[in-house]
């Protein structure tokens, strides 16, 4: 995992929500990350959110939680198949809970066209939040096939400028930290 610097939000140390009698709401981040932005993004919540910590898994229980939060990775227009299995295995205890998605990736496109071809309009309708946070593209991460293939789709998409880049990075920590701080709804 990588190390982050938010050392400038300090003012999000207690945001450990509560509920209505005082009591800590519990709340479960649920992460898939294939070059480490997503886990980096899971771990800030979870240290801010006062949160449990899990790597995506079919077999994972969501039992106990009120709130879950899903950070997933974006490849050509499709969730990591690993954090929609464990949706998709766990759809029954959506019900009752306050779940949202952070999507990490390159692309611009809106959460709601992701997560509909993804999961289905009924699952978008269901969630709390959804929000595109940006990605990072670090090319001494990529695999030879996937270095290749980005390069193809940046002629098309221009996903960044600098056609020599080593690190791309358009992360967008404010909206991660306006999701901390509760403002928590992109259209």
């Amino acid at each position: 995992m990588q190390a982050y610097d938010r050392d400038s939000i300090t003012i999000y140390e207690a945001a450990c929500r509560k509920q209505g009698n005082g009591e800590q709401m519990k709340t479960l981040i649920i992460y898939k990350s294939k070059h480490g932005t997503g886990e980096e993004v899971a771990a800030y919540l979870q240290q801010k959110l006062c949160a449990d910590l899990q790597e995506a898994d079919p077999a994972l229980s969501w039992e106990g939680y009120e709130r879950i939060v899903c950070v997933g990775s974006i490849y050509a227009g499709r969730l990591a198949k690993q954090l929609l299995a464990c949706i998709r295995a766990n759809t029954k205890e959506l019900a009752g809970k306050s779940v949202g998605m952070l999507l990490c990736g390159m692309s611009d496109a809106a959460p709601e066209k992701i997560i509909t071809e993804n999961l289905g309009e009924a699952c978008y309708r269901q969630l709390a939040f959804s929000v595109n946070i940006g990605g990072r593209l670090d090319f001494q991460k990529l695999g030879f096939l996937e270095r290749k293939i980005i390069r193809m789709v940046n002629k098309q998409e221009h996903l960044y400028e600098d056609k020599d880049a080593v690190l791309v990075d358009r992360l967008r920590w404010d909206t991660i930290d306006s999701v901390i701080a509760g403002q928590t709804h992109e259209a």
